[in-house]
Protein backbone atom coordinates (compact mmCIF):
# COMPACT_ATOMS: atom_id res chain seq x y z
CA UNK A 1 0.00 0.00 0.00
CA UNK A 2 1.03 3.28 -1.30
CA UNK A 3 0.64 6.17 1.34
CA UNK A 4 0.67 9.56 -0.46
CA UNK A 5 2.25 12.27 1.69
CA UNK A 6 1.82 16.21 1.55
CA UNK A 7 3.94 17.42 -0.66
CA UNK A 8 3.34 19.70 -3.52
CA UNK A 9 1.59 17.03 -5.62
CA UNK A 10 -0.50 15.95 -3.15
CA UNK A 11 -4.37 16.27 -2.66
CA UNK A 12 -3.86 17.84 0.26
CA UNK A 13 -1.77 20.25 -0.90
CA UNK A 14 -4.82 21.85 -3.13
CA UNK A 15 -7.82 21.32 -0.55
CA UNK A 16 -6.28 23.21 2.33
CA UNK A 17 -5.69 26.65 0.73
CA UNK A 18 -8.71 26.18 -1.33
CA UNK A 19 -11.04 25.18 1.61
CA UNK A 20 -9.22 28.00 3.83
CA UNK A 21 -10.19 30.65 0.97
CA UNK A 22 -13.46 29.83 0.64
CA UNK A 23 -13.89 30.10 4.16
CA UNK A 24 -12.01 33.37 4.75
CA UNK A 25 -14.04 34.85 1.43
CA UNK A 26 -17.63 33.64 3.11
CA UNK A 27 -16.73 34.91 6.44
CA UNK A 28 -15.75 38.29 5.13
CA UNK A 29 -19.20 38.12 3.05
CA UNK A 30 -20.89 37.88 6.19
CA UNK A 31 -19.11 40.31 8.49
CA UNK A 32 -19.94 42.36 6.20
CA UNK A 33 -23.73 41.91 5.63
CA UNK A 34 -23.58 42.04 9.66
CA UNK A 35 -21.39 45.05 9.61
CA UNK A 36 -23.99 46.91 6.81
CA UNK A 37 -27.20 44.74 7.21
CA UNK A 38 -27.02 44.56 3.35
CA UNK A 39 -26.97 41.23 1.59
CA UNK A 40 -24.71 42.83 -0.54
CA UNK A 41 -23.47 46.03 -2.53
CA UNK A 42 -24.17 44.70 -5.93
CA UNK A 43 -27.25 43.44 -7.67
CA UNK A 44 -25.09 40.22 -8.38
CA UNK A 45 -25.04 39.45 -4.50
CA UNK A 46 -28.72 38.96 -4.62
CA UNK A 47 -28.68 36.62 -6.87
CA UNK A 48 -31.94 35.05 -8.37
CA UNK A 49 -33.48 38.29 -7.02
CA UNK A 50 -31.53 40.52 -8.84
CA UNK A 51 -34.08 41.22 -12.18
CA UNK A 52 -36.50 41.75 -9.20
CA UNK A 53 -34.49 44.48 -7.02
CA UNK A 54 -33.61 46.40 -10.14
CA UNK A 55 -37.48 46.46 -10.76
CA UNK A 56 -38.54 47.43 -7.39
CA UNK A 57 -35.42 50.13 -7.37
CA UNK A 58 -37.26 51.72 -10.85
CA UNK A 59 -40.62 51.96 -9.64
CA UNK A 60 -39.17 53.34 -5.91
CA UNK A 61 -37.41 56.08 -8.27
CA UNK A 62 -40.71 57.14 -10.10
CA UNK A 63 -42.66 57.29 -6.72
CA UNK A 64 -39.96 59.08 -5.21
CA UNK A 65 -40.17 61.52 -8.29
CA UNK A 66 -43.82 61.28 -8.21
CA UNK A 67 -43.61 62.98 -4.20
CA UNK A 68 -41.38 65.94 -5.28
CA UNK A 69 -43.41 66.89 -7.76
CA UNK A 70 -46.46 66.98 -5.13
CA UNK A 71 -44.63 68.28 -2.20
CA UNK A 72 -43.74 71.04 -5.02
CA UNK A 73 -47.66 71.67 -6.09
CA UNK A 74 -48.16 71.58 -1.99
CA UNK A 75 -45.83 74.02 -1.66
CA UNK A 76 -47.50 76.19 -4.25
CA UNK A 77 -51.02 75.20 -2.89
CA UNK A 78 -50.00 76.64 0.65
CA UNK A 79 -48.99 79.56 -0.56
CA UNK A 80 -51.93 80.36 -2.25
CA UNK A 81 -53.90 79.48 0.22
CA UNK A 82 -51.72 81.41 2.57
CA UNK A 83 -52.34 84.52 0.37
CA UNK A 84 -55.87 84.24 -0.33
CA UNK A 85 -56.42 83.91 3.46
CA UNK A 86 -54.78 87.23 4.16
CA UNK A 87 -56.34 88.58 1.27
CA UNK A 88 -59.93 87.83 2.82
CA UNK A 89 -58.69 89.45 6.19
CA UNK A 90 -57.57 92.45 4.76
CA UNK A 91 -60.90 92.74 2.93
CA UNK A 92 -62.79 91.94 6.55
CA UNK A 93 -60.42 94.58 7.78
CA UNK A 94 -61.13 97.19 5.66
CA UNK A 95 -65.02 96.38 5.71
CA UNK A 96 -64.77 96.48 9.50
CA UNK A 97 -61.74 99.64 10.06
CA UNK A 98 -62.04 102.46 7.20
CA UNK A 99 -65.05 101.42 5.09
CA UNK A 100 -67.21 101.35 8.17
CA UNK A 101 -69.68 104.19 9.30
CA UNK A 102 -67.61 107.07 10.01
CA UNK A 103 -67.68 108.48 13.54
CA UNK A 104 -66.34 111.89 13.08
CA UNK A 105 -66.67 113.11 8.98
CA UNK A 106 -64.22 115.42 9.46
CA UNK A 107 -61.02 116.35 6.81
CA UNK A 108 -58.22 114.96 9.01
CA UNK A 109 -60.69 111.69 9.08
CA UNK A 110 -61.60 111.66 5.10
CA UNK A 111 -57.72 111.85 4.97
CA UNK A 112 -56.69 109.23 7.01
CA UNK A 113 -60.03 107.26 5.47
CA UNK A 114 -58.38 107.33 1.64
CA UNK A 115 -54.43 107.04 3.37
CA UNK A 116 -55.81 103.69 4.74
CA UNK A 117 -57.09 102.39 1.67
CA UNK A 118 -54.22 103.43 -0.13
CA UNK A 119 -52.07 101.14 2.11
CA UNK A 120 -54.61 98.56 1.42
CA UNK A 121 -54.37 98.80 -2.07
CA UNK A 122 -50.54 98.33 -1.93
CA UNK A 123 -50.69 95.33 0.42
CA UNK A 124 -53.14 93.74 -2.02
CA UNK A 125 -50.72 94.39 -5.12
CA UNK A 126 -47.63 93.12 -2.92
CA UNK A 127 -49.77 89.61 -2.57
CA UNK A 128 -50.64 89.62 -6.28
CA UNK A 129 -47.05 89.17 -6.77
CA UNK A 130 -46.58 86.14 -4.15
CA UNK A 131 -43.74 83.74 -5.19
CA UNK A 132 -43.12 79.83 -4.84
CA UNK A 133 -39.97 79.20 -5.91
CA UNK A 134 -39.65 80.57 -8.93
CA UNK A 135 -43.09 80.89 -10.07
CA UNK A 136 -45.74 83.57 -9.17
CA UNK A 137 -48.86 82.37 -7.62
CA UNK A 138 -51.42 84.87 -9.28
CA UNK A 139 -49.60 85.06 -12.86
CA UNK A 140 -51.37 82.18 -14.52
CA UNK A 141 -49.84 80.87 -17.29
CA UNK A 142 -47.19 84.23 -17.28
CA UNK A 143 -44.21 83.22 -14.82
CA UNK A 144 -41.34 85.10 -16.18
CA UNK A 145 -42.60 88.50 -14.30
CA UNK A 146 -44.52 89.32 -11.58
CA UNK A 147 -47.90 90.14 -12.38
CA UNK A 148 -48.73 93.02 -10.39
CA UNK A 149 -46.96 97.00 -11.08
CA UNK A 150 -45.99 98.66 -7.72
CA UNK A 151 -48.88 101.09 -5.89
CA UNK A 152 -47.74 104.37 -7.12
CA UNK A 153 -47.46 103.38 -10.91
CA UNK A 154 -50.85 101.38 -10.81
CA UNK A 155 -52.69 104.56 -8.58
CA UNK A 156 -50.82 107.90 -9.86
CA UNK A 157 -49.47 106.67 -13.27
CA UNK A 158 -46.42 106.59 -14.73
CA UNK A 159 -44.52 109.84 -15.85
CA UNK A 160 -41.79 108.42 -17.87
CA UNK A 161 -44.13 107.29 -20.02
CA UNK A 162 -47.10 109.98 -19.71
CA UNK A 163 -50.01 106.94 -18.58
CA UNK A 164 -52.15 107.20 -17.02
CA UNK A 165 -52.87 105.45 -13.43
CA UNK A 166 -56.12 104.73 -11.48
CA UNK A 167 -56.33 108.34 -10.44
CA UNK A 168 -56.47 109.92 -13.86
CA UNK A 169 -58.03 107.12 -15.21
CA UNK A 170 -61.55 107.94 -13.07
CA UNK A 171 -61.59 111.45 -13.39
CA UNK A 172 -61.49 111.67 -17.03
CA UNK A 173 -64.49 108.47 -16.95
CA UNK A 174 -66.08 111.35 -14.33
CA UNK A 175 -65.62 114.15 -16.30
CA UNK A 176 -67.45 112.21 -19.10
CA UNK A 177 -70.63 111.10 -16.87
CA UNK A 178 -70.87 114.64 -15.04
CA UNK A 179 -70.77 116.50 -18.86
CA UNK A 180 -69.96 120.23 -19.60
CA UNK A 181 -73.28 121.42 -17.86
CA UNK A 182 -72.35 119.54 -14.68
CA UNK A 183 -76.37 117.76 -14.56
CA UNK A 184 -74.81 113.91 -15.32
CA UNK A 185 -75.45 114.22 -19.29
CA UNK A 186 -79.44 115.07 -18.36
CA UNK A 187 -80.63 118.65 -20.07
CA UNK A 188 -83.28 120.61 -18.04
CA UNK A 189 -85.43 123.69 -19.38
CA UNK A 190 -88.73 125.48 -19.22
CA UNK A 191 -89.65 127.97 -21.88
CA UNK A 192 -90.03 131.88 -20.73
CA UNK A 193 -92.92 132.07 -18.85
CA UNK A 194 -93.96 128.38 -19.53
CA UNK A 195 -95.67 125.59 -17.06
CA UNK A 196 -93.83 122.72 -18.36
CA UNK A 197 -90.64 121.42 -16.53
CA UNK A 198 -88.84 119.16 -19.36
CA UNK A 199 -85.75 116.99 -18.24
CA UNK A 200 -84.03 114.82 -20.76
CA UNK A 201 -81.58 112.32 -21.74
CA UNK A 202 -78.48 113.78 -23.45
CA UNK A 203 -78.99 111.15 -26.19
CA UNK A 204 -80.27 107.69 -26.89
CA UNK A 205 -77.65 104.82 -26.03
CA UNK A 206 -74.75 107.51 -24.66
CA UNK A 207 -72.83 105.58 -22.56
CA UNK A 208 -71.84 108.35 -19.77
CA UNK A 209 -74.19 109.97 -17.13
CA UNK A 210 -77.45 109.42 -15.52
CA UNK A 211 -80.49 108.15 -16.97
CA UNK A 212 -84.16 108.14 -16.43
CA UNK A 213 -85.81 105.49 -14.66
CA UNK A 214 -89.37 106.36 -13.08
CA UNK A 215 -91.26 108.80 -11.57
CA UNK A 216 -93.73 109.14 -8.67
CA UNK A 217 -95.64 112.02 -7.71
CA UNK A 218 -98.05 113.30 -5.04
CA UNK A 219 -98.32 117.18 -5.80
CA UNK A 220 -101.36 118.19 -7.59
CA UNK A 221 -101.89 120.61 -9.68
CA UNK A 222 -99.12 119.27 -11.93
CA UNK A 223 -99.07 116.14 -14.04
CA UNK A 224 -95.83 113.66 -14.88
CA UNK A 225 -94.98 112.45 -18.50
CA UNK A 226 -92.21 109.76 -19.02
CA UNK A 227 -91.48 109.00 -22.53
CA UNK A 228 -91.16 105.13 -23.28
CA UNK A 229 -88.16 105.45 -26.17
CA UNK A 230 -84.39 106.32 -25.87
CA UNK A 231 -83.41 109.33 -25.34
CA UNK A 232 -86.07 109.85 -22.10
CA UNK A 233 -87.32 112.84 -21.64
CA UNK A 234 -89.45 113.93 -18.36
CA UNK A 235 -92.42 116.07 -18.27
CA UNK A 236 -93.60 117.77 -15.40
CA UNK A 237 -96.66 120.41 -16.47
CA UNK A 238 -97.67 122.59 -13.50
CA UNK A 239 -101.39 123.53 -13.70
CA UNK A 240 -101.92 125.37 -11.23
CA UNK A 241 -100.10 125.27 -7.24
CA UNK A 242 -99.16 122.26 -5.24
CA UNK A 243 -100.18 121.79 -2.02
CA UNK A 244 -97.17 122.21 0.53
CA UNK A 245 -95.95 119.05 1.02
CA UNK A 246 -96.29 117.48 -1.77
CA UNK A 247 -93.63 115.91 -3.19
CA UNK A 248 -91.91 114.34 -6.85
CA UNK A 249 -89.38 111.46 -7.02
CA UNK A 250 -87.18 111.01 -9.31
CA UNK A 251 -85.62 107.93 -10.01
CA UNK A 252 -81.99 108.14 -11.88
CA UNK A 253 -80.01 105.04 -13.36
CA UNK A 254 -76.09 105.34 -12.22
CA UNK A 255 -72.94 104.04 -14.27
CA UNK A 256 -72.12 101.20 -11.86
CA UNK A 257 -75.54 99.85 -12.37
CA UNK A 258 -77.12 101.21 -9.11
CA UNK A 259 -79.69 103.79 -8.94
CA UNK A 260 -80.52 107.24 -6.97
CA UNK A 261 -83.60 109.52 -5.96
CA UNK A 262 -83.87 112.63 -6.27
CA UNK A 263 -86.74 114.01 -4.38
CA UNK A 264 -88.06 117.61 -4.45
CA UNK A 265 -90.52 118.67 -1.60
CA UNK A 266 -93.31 121.87 -2.56
CA UNK A 267 -92.75 124.38 0.18
CA UNK A 268 -93.51 127.76 1.38
CA UNK A 269 -89.29 128.65 2.14
CA UNK A 270 -86.61 127.81 0.03
CA UNK A 271 -84.94 124.71 1.61
CA UNK A 272 -82.45 121.77 0.38
CA UNK A 273 -84.56 120.00 -1.69
CA UNK A 274 -87.32 121.72 -1.64
CA UNK A 275 -88.97 124.29 -4.67
CA UNK A 276 -90.96 126.77 -3.23
CA UNK A 277 -94.68 127.29 -4.43
CA UNK A 278 -94.95 130.73 -6.18
CA UNK A 279 -98.34 132.60 -6.69
CA UNK A 280 -99.23 130.82 -9.84
CA UNK A 281 -97.97 127.76 -12.18
CA UNK A 282 -95.07 129.93 -14.28
CA UNK A 283 -93.62 130.68 -11.12
CA UNK A 284 -93.61 127.77 -9.59
CA UNK A 285 -92.54 125.98 -12.53
CA UNK A 286 -89.73 128.20 -12.56
CA UNK A 287 -88.73 127.68 -8.27
CA UNK A 288 -89.32 124.14 -9.46
CA UNK A 289 -86.60 124.10 -12.37
CA UNK A 290 -84.10 125.77 -10.03
CA UNK A 291 -84.82 123.44 -7.76
CA UNK A 292 -83.83 120.57 -9.47
CA UNK A 293 -80.99 121.61 -11.42
CA UNK A 294 -79.59 122.61 -7.71
CA UNK A 295 -80.23 118.55 -6.56
CA UNK A 296 -78.97 117.19 -9.74
CA UNK A 297 -75.80 119.04 -9.47
CA UNK A 298 -75.27 117.79 -5.94
CA UNK A 299 -76.64 114.74 -6.96
CA UNK A 300 -74.04 114.51 -9.89
CA UNK A 301 -71.24 115.56 -7.61
CA UNK A 302 -71.62 112.81 -4.89
CA UNK A 303 -73.69 109.65 -5.91
CA UNK A 304 -73.02 109.59 -10.09
CA UNK A 305 -69.32 110.72 -9.56
CA UNK A 306 -68.70 107.91 -6.75
CA UNK A 307 -70.73 104.89 -9.13
CA UNK A 308 -68.60 106.74 -11.90
CA UNK A 309 -65.67 105.81 -9.63
CA UNK A 310 -66.18 102.59 -8.72
CA UNK A 311 -67.24 102.01 -12.63
CA UNK A 312 -64.36 102.74 -14.11
CA UNK A 313 -62.28 101.73 -10.83
CA UNK A 314 -63.93 97.81 -11.67
CA UNK A 315 -62.65 98.67 -15.86
CA UNK A 316 -59.20 99.44 -15.08
CA UNK A 317 -58.86 96.65 -13.17
CA UNK A 318 -60.61 94.05 -14.54
CA UNK A 319 -57.46 95.22 -17.56
CA UNK A 320 -54.89 93.11 -18.84
CA UNK A 321 -52.04 93.07 -21.56
CA UNK A 322 -54.18 91.86 -24.19
CA UNK A 323 -57.26 93.41 -22.69
CA UNK A 324 -56.42 97.09 -21.56
CA UNK A 325 -58.79 99.18 -19.73
CA UNK A 326 -60.92 101.36 -22.54
CA UNK A 327 -60.18 105.24 -22.88
CA UNK A 328 -62.77 108.23 -22.92
CA UNK A 329 -62.58 108.77 -26.71
CA UNK A 330 -62.47 112.52 -26.27
CA UNK A 331 -63.70 114.03 -29.56
CA UNK A 332 -62.12 116.84 -31.88
CA UNK A 333 -62.54 120.29 -30.29
CA UNK A 334 -64.13 118.91 -27.23
CA UNK A 335 -63.39 116.99 -23.92
CA UNK A 336 -63.89 113.88 -22.19
CA UNK A 337 -67.40 116.56 -20.50
CA UNK A 338 -68.98 116.04 -24.25
CA UNK A 339 -67.85 112.60 -25.32
CA UNK A 340 -70.24 110.12 -26.64
CA UNK A 341 -68.32 106.87 -26.56
CA UNK A 342 -65.12 105.19 -25.92
CA UNK A 343 -61.58 104.43 -27.62
CA UNK A 344 -62.10 100.25 -28.72
CA UNK A 345 -58.04 100.03 -30.00
CA UNK A 346 -56.50 98.06 -27.34
CA UNK A 347 -53.04 99.12 -28.75
CA UNK A 348 -54.24 103.05 -28.43
CA UNK A 349 -55.60 102.09 -24.68
CA UNK A 350 -52.47 100.36 -23.96
CA UNK A 351 -50.17 103.22 -24.88
CA UNK A 352 -51.37 105.91 -22.96
CA UNK A 353 -53.00 103.79 -19.66
CA UNK A 354 -51.05 101.82 -17.24
CA UNK A 355 -51.74 98.18 -17.22
CA UNK A 356 -51.56 97.15 -13.85
CA UNK A 357 -51.77 93.27 -14.32
CA UNK A 358 -49.12 91.67 -16.32
CA UNK A 359 -50.25 88.27 -16.16
CA UNK A 360 -52.61 86.16 -17.82
CA UNK A 361 -55.91 87.56 -18.70
CA UNK A 362 -58.79 86.77 -16.79
CA UNK A 363 -61.02 86.57 -19.73
CA UNK A 364 -58.60 84.48 -22.10
CA UNK A 365 -59.59 81.35 -22.95
CA UNK A 366 -58.90 77.85 -20.71
CA UNK A 367 -59.66 77.82 -16.89
CA UNK A 368 -57.28 79.49 -15.00
CA UNK A 369 -56.95 76.23 -12.37
CA UNK A 370 -55.60 74.70 -16.00
CA UNK A 371 -52.83 77.62 -16.30
CA UNK A 372 -50.84 75.44 -13.90
CA UNK A 373 -51.68 71.87 -13.99
CA UNK A 374 -49.42 68.34 -12.59
CA UNK A 375 -50.93 64.61 -13.54
CA UNK A 376 -50.60 63.11 -9.85
CA UNK A 377 -49.81 59.22 -9.82
CA UNK A 378 -53.37 58.17 -9.51
CA UNK A 379 -53.68 59.54 -13.12
CA UNK A 380 -55.86 62.51 -12.03
CA UNK A 381 -55.03 65.71 -13.46
CA UNK A 382 -55.17 69.03 -10.47
CA UNK A 383 -54.98 72.09 -11.78
CA UNK A 384 -53.75 75.28 -9.06
CA UNK A 385 -53.28 78.08 -12.05
CA UNK A 386 -54.94 81.59 -10.47
CA UNK A 387 -55.01 84.98 -12.45
CA UNK A 388 -54.74 87.64 -10.44
CA UNK A 389 -57.14 90.13 -12.35
CA UNK A 390 -60.43 87.57 -11.94
CA UNK A 391 -63.74 88.00 -10.04
CA UNK A 392 -63.12 88.57 -6.70
CA UNK A 393 -59.31 89.84 -6.88
CA UNK A 394 -60.13 92.83 -9.70
CA UNK A 395 -63.63 93.62 -7.62
CA UNK A 396 -61.58 93.68 -4.56
CA UNK A 397 -59.15 96.27 -5.52
CA UNK A 398 -61.34 98.15 -7.66
CA UNK A 399 -63.33 99.04 -4.58
CA UNK A 400 -60.36 100.16 -2.53
CA UNK A 401 -58.68 102.11 -5.60
CA UNK A 402 -61.52 103.91 -6.01
CA UNK A 403 -62.47 104.87 -2.06
CA UNK A 404 -58.26 105.43 -2.01
CA UNK A 405 -57.78 108.02 -5.22
CA UNK A 406 -61.27 109.71 -5.39
CA UNK A 407 -61.01 113.65 -4.99
CA UNK A 408 -63.35 115.03 -2.72
CA UNK A 409 -64.18 118.31 -2.60
CA UNK A 410 -61.76 120.81 -0.67
CA UNK A 411 -64.71 124.22 -0.67
CA UNK A 412 -67.94 122.62 0.58
CA UNK A 413 -68.07 120.73 4.03
CA UNK A 414 -71.56 119.32 3.68
CA UNK A 415 -70.46 118.30 0.03
CA UNK A 416 -67.29 116.72 1.08
CA UNK A 417 -69.05 114.66 4.05
CA UNK A 418 -71.78 113.43 1.68
CA UNK A 419 -69.11 112.37 -0.90
CA UNK A 420 -67.18 110.40 1.54
CA UNK A 421 -69.90 108.56 3.15
CA UNK A 422 -71.44 107.70 0.02
CA UNK A 423 -68.07 106.72 -1.46
CA UNK A 424 -67.46 104.50 1.53
CA UNK A 425 -71.06 102.84 1.37
CA UNK A 426 -70.53 101.42 -2.34
CA UNK A 427 -66.70 100.55 -1.22
CA UNK A 428 -67.97 98.38 1.01
CA UNK A 429 -70.71 96.72 -1.13
CA UNK A 430 -67.81 96.14 -3.62
CA UNK A 431 -65.54 94.61 -0.91
CA UNK A 432 -68.29 92.23 0.27
CA UNK A 433 -69.26 91.14 -2.71
CA UNK A 434 -65.94 90.85 -3.81
CA UNK A 435 -65.09 87.98 -1.01
CA UNK A 436 -68.27 86.46 -2.40
CA UNK A 437 -66.25 86.41 -5.86
CA UNK A 438 -63.19 85.02 -4.26
CA UNK A 439 -65.18 82.39 -2.77
CA UNK A 440 -64.99 79.32 -6.15
CA UNK A 441 -61.26 80.24 -6.45
CA UNK A 442 -60.85 79.41 -2.68
CA UNK A 443 -62.97 76.52 -2.90
CA UNK A 444 -60.92 75.11 -6.21
CA UNK A 445 -57.85 75.77 -4.36
CA UNK A 446 -59.13 73.83 -1.14
CA UNK A 447 -60.20 71.01 -3.38
CA UNK A 448 -56.71 70.76 -4.88
CA UNK A 449 -54.92 70.92 -1.74
CA UNK A 450 -57.59 67.54 -0.87
CA UNK A 451 -56.44 65.78 -4.07
CA UNK A 452 -52.78 66.44 -3.67
CA UNK A 453 -52.97 64.89 0.32
CA UNK A 454 -54.78 62.12 -0.91
CA UNK A 455 -51.75 61.64 -4.02
CA UNK A 456 -49.29 61.86 -1.41
CA UNK A 457 -51.06 59.43 0.92
CA UNK A 458 -51.52 56.87 -1.71
CA UNK A 459 -47.94 57.89 -2.98
CA UNK A 460 -46.27 57.27 0.72
CA UNK A 461 -48.38 54.25 1.14
CA UNK A 462 -46.80 52.65 -2.11
CA UNK A 463 -43.73 53.39 -1.59
CA UNK A 464 -43.70 51.84 1.82
CA UNK A 465 -44.74 48.32 0.09
CA UNK A 466 -42.15 48.62 -2.09
CA UNK A 467 -39.51 49.36 0.64
CA UNK A 468 -40.88 46.97 2.24
CA UNK A 469 -40.41 44.24 -0.96
CA UNK A 470 -36.62 45.54 -1.48
CA UNK A 471 -36.07 44.85 2.36
CA UNK A 472 -36.63 41.44 1.86
CA UNK A 473 -34.11 40.75 -0.59
CA UNK A 474 -31.60 43.52 0.02
CA UNK A 475 -31.69 43.26 4.00
CA UNK A 476 -29.83 40.36 5.68
CA UNK A 477 -31.20 39.29 8.82
CA UNK A 478 -29.26 40.48 11.83
CA UNK A 479 -29.80 36.92 13.42
CA UNK A 480 -29.25 34.65 10.74
CA UNK A 481 -26.02 36.46 9.63
CA UNK A 482 -25.12 36.11 13.62
CA UNK A 483 -25.59 32.48 13.28
CA UNK A 484 -23.92 32.45 10.23
CA UNK A 485 -20.68 33.77 11.01
CA UNK A 486 -20.51 31.79 14.42
CA UNK A 487 -20.88 29.04 12.10
CA UNK A 488 -18.11 30.36 10.02
CA UNK A 489 -15.95 30.90 12.35
CA UNK A 490 -16.05 27.34 13.94
CA UNK A 491 -15.65 26.02 11.27
CA UNK A 492 -12.65 27.82 10.56
CA UNK A 493 -10.84 26.64 13.47
CA UNK A 494 -11.68 23.15 12.64
CA UNK A 495 -10.14 23.06 9.45
CA UNK A 496 -7.09 25.31 10.87
CA UNK A 497 -7.14 22.23 13.82
CA UNK A 498 -7.00 19.50 11.11
CA UNK A 499 -4.38 21.14 8.78
CA UNK A 500 -2.23 21.39 11.61
CA UNK A 501 -2.44 17.66 12.20
CA UNK A 502 -2.36 16.37 9.10
CA UNK A 503 0.68 18.92 8.79
CA UNK A 504 2.31 16.62 11.34
CA UNK A 505 1.79 13.39 10.85
CA UNK A 506 4.13 10.46 9.82
CA UNK A 507 4.18 7.03 9.13
CA UNK A 508 4.44 5.93 12.56
CA UNK A 509 1.73 8.22 13.91
CA UNK A 510 -0.40 7.00 11.39
CA UNK A 511 0.27 3.33 11.76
Amino acid sequence: MTISGLGANSLWNSWVPDTLTQIHTTLNTTAQQMATGKVGQTYASFGDNAAKSIDLQSKLSEITASGLGITAVNTSLSMASDALTAITDLASSASAGPLSPLQSNTPTARAGVQSSLRQDVGALLDYMNTQDGDSYVFGGRVQDKKPALDLSTVLDGDPTTGKIGLSGYIAERQAADLGANGLGRLNLSLPSGGTTVSLGEEAAGLPFGMTLNSVSSTMDNATTALSSTAPKTLDIAFTGVPTVGSTLNVTLNLPDGSTTNVTLTASASAGTNQFVVGSDAATTAANFKAALSSSLQTTASSALANASAMKASKDFFSGSLTSPPQRVAIPSGGSAATATGFVTDPVANAANTVIWYQGTDANESGDPLNDRVMQLPSGISVGFGVRGNQAGFADLLAAMGAGAVVKLSTTDETLAENQISDLAQRAKAGVVQAQTDLQPTILALANAQTQTKDASDQNTASGNVLTSMMSAIADASPEQTAAQLSQLQTQLQVAYQVTASLLKMTLATYL
